[in-house]
């Protein structure tokens, strides 16, 4: 298979994708995409590696070529920048054989990766311990990724620094990289046209206003959520297809027969989204399998190291959306979710604008984390196939114990990623609180409508402390 080039990376905001340029101009497009690769020597070198991770796995056999090609925004021609190959995340183009990627994705990825870094233990990270935390690093990071990321690389590269930390993080970054690469894969595998990872808020455009629209998403995120479990207690009936309240949610989303095309558009995207989950996740298990048969030890250290990284940045991207619709809806950010229920609770078109959290075509990026640790976790430990009385997420043992002893290093390895993967189960509960009412808000304004009065819906979403406690009663 060809391999040209590192490639580029696209966030959707949501806008329309601009037309592809013909002839002449798009190969000296393409030329000048193809051209560029990171002059950052350990970015380069983990993305060869991830992608020659993908290579390796077998599972690309069906495709005679694959072109990985990195966008480095700060140093792009106002042309490229314009055309259908930029991307602020991911992207792949199945005509062009083509994945692309913005390279401040991958920076972003690494400075969080090493933020979270300071300790191996889910207990030992500072950012796993309280939302003021977490918010306080999305706005680090989001004012300067560069320069917190040399910050970082200093910090861990300074005499007597673990040279072992240093390698952990590159290869978590490694992994990641291999996560998202092998969505974007998946696209191609699957025979989609274009596919592309994305953060869901862009802080430049304006929050969803439209209540048919916002309804219709967010009960597409409800049937995600329900299959896997998470339910919302009192609002059974949101998630029942046959009920007075997603009658209504139907009624408005065919009232106008152009709207409702959309809507079967998005709904065709949206599979195709959960196909490409699914090839991801075959790839990581291929990836973690292959290096089993070599050498089980890392293979259960590889697949601690993803458990790391995929948590990390997928919390600080949801904490990062979670923000920027704060600042959109008020004016000013958060210090806890706690404040979030007084907003939400202004009144119900409130989450209306909320249907910008969630992606128009993907699965809700916790959600995705979530079940992709869930499916890479059962294909290589039998933990989900123990007695319920037998499964422990706790280790009687603490790292420093276990690292003198091949298999307590293996079952505190294990511990650690089951941690992380329920951690991120209890996070959804805010994302599930937001999905299923908005998703019931056109059936509430109708009974406002019909009682004549509003009724005040006060909802309590909990910050990250009170999830870790929650994990902590957890056997």
């Amino acid at each position: 298979m060809h391999r040209s080039g590192v490639a580029a990376m696209r966030i959707d905001s949501g806008e329309v994708a601009k037309d592809p340029m013909p002839g002449e101009d798009r190969t000296l497009l393409r030329d000048e995409l193809l051209a560029h690769e990171p002059a950052d020597e350990l970015l380069r070198d983990v993305l060869a590696g991830a992608f020659q991770d993908l290579l390796d796995t077998g599972l690309l056999a069906s495709l005679d070529r694959l072109d990985l090609a990195v966008i480095d925004p700060e140093h792009i021609s106002h042309e490229l920048r314009q055309s259908d190959y930029f991307t602020h995340a991911l992207q792949a183009l199945r005509s062009e054989k083509l994945v692309v990627l913005n390279q401040r994705f991958a920076v972003e990825a690494e400075a969080v990766i090493r933020s979270f870094s300071a300790a191996e233990a889910l207990d030992g990270c500072p950012y796993s311990r309280s939302d003021t935390r977490l918010f306080a690093l999305v706005a680090q990071i989001a004012g300067d990724p560069g320069g917190r990321l040399r910050r970082l690389r200093r910090r861990m590269q300074r005499a007597g620094a673990d040279p072992e930390r240093e390698l952990s993080v590159r290869r978590q970054l490694r992994l990641v990289m291999l996560f998202f690469l092998g969505h974007e894969v998946g696209h191609l595998l699957s025979g989609h046209p274009r596919g592309q990872y994305a953060a869901f808020v862009d802080p430049e455009a304006p929050l969803e206003r439209r209540l048919e629209y916002a309804a219709a998403k967010l009960c597409r995120h409800v049937d995600e959520f329900a299959p896997t479990q998470f339910g919302l207690p009192g609002f059974e009936q949101v998630s029942d297809l046959g009920s007075e309240v997603r009658r209504e949610a139907e009624r408005l989303r065919s009232h106008d027969p152009e709207r409702a095309r959309s809507f079967a558009r998005d709904e065709a995207f949206f599979a195709n989204e959960k196909l490409a989950d699914e090839w991801a996740d075959r790839i990581l298990i291929e990836h973690l399998g292959a290096q089993a048969r070599r050498d089980e030890h890392a293979a259960a250290r590889s697949l601690f190291e993803l458990a790391r990284g995929v948590y990390a940045v997928a919390l600080h991207s949801w904490y990062r959306d979670l923000q920027t619709f704060a600042v959109r809806l008020s004016g000013a950010p958060m210090q806890s979710l706690r404040e979030l229920a007084t907003l939400m609770a202004r009144d119900r078109e409130v989450y209306v604008g909320a249907a910008s959290l969630f992606g128009e075509s993907h699965r809700f990026t916790l959600l995705r984390a979530a079940l992709s640790l869930e499916q890479v976790l059962r294909a290589r430990s039998d933990w989900f196939d123990r007695p319920e009385d037998t499964r422990r997420i706790h280790t009687a043992h603490d790292d420093r114990a276990a690292s003198g002893d091949a298999g307590m290093q293996r079952e505190w390895w294990l511990a650690q990623c089951l941690q992380r993967y329920f951690l991120l189960c209890i996070l959804m509960d805010t994302a599930v609180k937001m999905a299923n009412v908005g998703c019931a808000t056109g059936w509430m304004l109708e009974a406002d409508r019909r009682r004549g009065s509003p009724q005040v819906l006060l909802m309590n979403y909990e910050p990250i402390e009170a999830a870790r406690q929650r994990l902590r009663a957890i056997p």
